[in-house]
């Protein structure tokens, strides 16, 4: 009995060393908020005009989460989909390091395959080459390489084109219950073009982080202009940043348990590696800001 007691006492102690310490990290993260930049009213032809979201509060998102990184399940998979110039190649092996820094986690870039695995049933044809894909399809299906069994999520890479059922087009999709994503290149600039290299870059790590957010159960965000907004074309995508706000930051935390420190140092670093330049504005101000913490 006496044992079993010391027990129960070590669990709580440790419990509210643990609750303790989130709650220190969450009091970090709030102080960016000052960075935050709220959004304006939108006006047509904005997505929040076209899709009335309710948002998502970071205490809404705690009570549904359900982790996606463990001890077992803290690798995220990159599936190159189709074919691809040597520049988007080249772009995909840098968006498996963004994404290492962006959830602190292990990345594994898996071999290539072909998108002859989509039927022509679920394709949309635009001429003799050009063909966009079914994103659902790709989400809703057993494709990919699966000596990866047990990964927080797989996010797959397309040049192609992709749409939804009964819809255009989409930059990505992503299943927070199937624990996948796609990424459409196809939207981006032309990365064969030199000067517009790192902005393809740019959008690939955006889109990529904000499915990959999405798989991990975060909401489109509606409080600040925010990595998670929702966005109905390039333009409106160029208006947020790379960066969560702090709301969505603190879910992000919850999720991989980085440390704030160090993980404002890294994007800072490969912000400045990849000339991201508002992303290196945001991120000198959040170092400076976390410096004396």
């Amino acid at each position: 009995m006496k044992l079993l007691l010391k027990y129960i006492f070590i669990l709580f102690i440790c419990a509210c060393s643990s609750n303790t310490e989130n709650e220190k990290v969450y009091q970090e993260i709030d102080l960016l908020s000052q960075l935050d930049i709220h959004l304006s009213k939108p006006v047509s032809g904005d997505w929040l005009y076209e899709h009335k979201e309710k948002g998502q509060t970071f205490e809404q998102f705690e009570a549904t989460f359900k982790p996606s990184f463990d001890s077992i399940k803290n690798t995220i998979i990159v599936q190159p989909l189709g074919n691809f110039t040597k520049e988007q190649l080249l772009n995909i092996d840098t968006l498996v390091e963004y994404l290492g820094i962006f959830y602190q986690s292990n990345v594994i870039l898996a071999p290539g395959i072909a998108d002859t695995v989509i039927p022509h049933y679920k394709r949309r044809f635009q001429g003799p080459t050009e063909q966009k894909l079914d994103a659902g399809f790709i989400l809703n299906n057993e494709m990919g390489n699966k000596k990866y069994p047990n990964t927080a999520f797989t996010l797959f890479i397309t040049s192609n084109d992709i749409y939804p059922e009964g819809g255009n087009f989409l930059f990505g999709l992503a299943s927070s219950s199937l624990k996948r994503g796609v990424v459409s290149m196809y939207r981006f600039v032309d990365s064969e073009d030199t000067a517009n290299y790192n902005l393809a870059l740019e959008y690939l790590c955006k889109v990529s982080t904000h499915e990959g957010s999405h798989i991990l159960g975060i909401k489109h965000c509606i409080n600040a202009h925010c990595l998670i907004n929702g966005a109905n074309d390039l333009f409106e995508m160029n208006q947020s940043p790379c960066n969560l706000c702090s709301v969505c930051l603190k879910k992000l935390q919850l999720c991989t348990h980085f440390n704030l420190k160090k993980y404002a140092n890294e994007m800072l670093l490969f912000s400045q590696k990849h000339h991201f330049k508002r992303s290196i504005t945001y991120w000198e101000r959040v170092n400076k800001l976390i410096h004396k913490l």
